[in-house]
């Protein structure tokens, strides 16, 4: 089982301190965080495969792979 690179984008209520255990849970799941984003309350993150579950049940938190994305 490998390693991917996913969004985890928090929810609007989430408060500062949610966002630091969730950083916490990243790194203790084995996870790197690649860059923590200030615009919105979100995490890209190289996480193993078998983490993922962990945080897609987590009710603050959203979990897609990252992609590319396009305009057009």
């Amino acid at each position: 089982m490998g390693e991917n690179t996913y969004i985890i984008r928090m929810n609007e209520t989430a408060t500062a301190d949610d966002k630091a255990k969730i950083a916490a849970e990243i790194v203790a799941s084995g996870g790197t965080i690649e860059h923590e984003y200030t615009l919105l309350k979100a995490f890209a993150v190289r996480l193993p495969e078998t983490s993922v579950s962990t945080f897609s049940t987590n009710p603050l938190v959203e979990v897609e792979k990252d992609q590319e994305v396009t305009t057009q």
